[in-house]
């Protein structure tokens, strides 16, 4: 349950959330675990932050990650897509009315 998922209404938890919340909580912690661990001698901040410049977000998902995110955007500029898509039902009524 990741990606787009997560920004709409998800059906099982309207039917058993505490099942969904006891399942996730028993499968998803070992699926989040990577097998990679830090090399010996690594800063890592699991149990304290770890600050200087070298301290960088880069990680083995690197390669997967994108510049951007439309999710965000539309979540920054709501007053915009709301606006945009008033226009857009309006035209389309206004079509429709003739």
């Amino acid at each position: 349950m990741g990606g787009l998922a997560d920004c709409s209404d998800d059906p099982r938890q309207r039917v058993a959330p505490a099942l969904l919340d006891w399942y996730l909580a028993k499968t998803n912690v070992k699926g989040q675990q990577s097998p990679d661990h830090d090399p010996p001698g690594a800063q890592a901040n699991t149990w304290e932050p770890v600050y200087g410049p070298e301290v960088q977000a880069h990680g083995s998902f690197e390669g997967q990650a994108h510049g951007r995110s439309p999710e965000l955007w539309v979540s920054q500029h709501r007053g915009l897509v709301a606006a945009g898509a008033a226009a857009a039902a309006s035209a389309v009524l206004i079509r429709a009315a003739r």
